[in-house]
């Protein structure tokens, strides 16, 4: 598909939708854009642009949450889960660190947070000059972070650096989705994790 500007605000529009979707409460205005259906037409109409690359599940379509309900079930998909914590950040899918002479005993280990994920996303933010939200300050490579990220590239950047970022960045989404099936997550955000890691996979195309 040649990237008209269309396809490319489009594209943006996608992950800039997916990344509101995904970011920590409280987000007060996003809650009530995803429980008034704003949220749901825009990306209907932003995915008609794109020829309908992946669909949107009838648990999105037909959710009737209320804000407040929304917000609960965010905390209890990913931070009060009913066995294994659901982490919505790369570096706890990934080796801490891929420097051999760092000093850390767990170097090589997955599972902790911050590490060459969490630094280097730090840096790309601080080099475009962007701020981070207080709920992600701390976890500066936080999925919605990155799909922010994504989005800005496009609309900024060449392809190049898309891809770069996307096999840097963005390339944990099978890990998060293999831990969501075996923590048993179900509902509207394990839908929004699912149009997440097809649109990339489209988008990597």
């Amino acid at each position: 598909m040649k990237e008209t500007t269309a396809v490319k605000s489009s594209r943006a529009g996608v992950y800039a939708l997916l990344a509101e979707a995904l970011a920590p409460p409280p987000h007060e205005e996003a809650l009530l854009r995803l429980s008034n259906g704003t949220w749901l037409t825009e990306m209907l109409s932003l995915l008609n642009v794109l020829k309908k690359p992946v669909g949107i599940p009838a648990v999105i379509r037909n959710s009737a949450l209320t804000p407040g309900e929304l917000a609960n079930e965010y905390l209890r998909s990913f931070f009060l889960p009913d066995g294994l914590r659901i982490w919505l950040v790369e570096s706890v899918y990934n080796p801490w660190t891929m420097d051999e002479s760092a000093e850390v005993a767990f170097k090589s280990e997955t599972g902790w947070l911050g590490g060459d994920a969490a630094a280097h996303m730090q840096e790309l933010v601080s080099r475009l000059g962007l701020e981070l939200p207080p709920e992600v300050r701390g976890t500066p490579d936080h999925l919605a972070v990155e799909l922010e990220l994504m989005s800005f590239l496009v609309e900024e950047a060449g392809p190049d650096a898309q891809a770069i970022f996307l096999a840097q960045h963005l390339n944990w989404l099978p890990l998060l989705l293999a831990r969501s099936e075996e923590a048993g997550l179900k509902g509207l955000y394990r839908s929004v994790l699912d149009m997440t890691e097809q649109f990339i996979a489209w988008d990597r195309k």
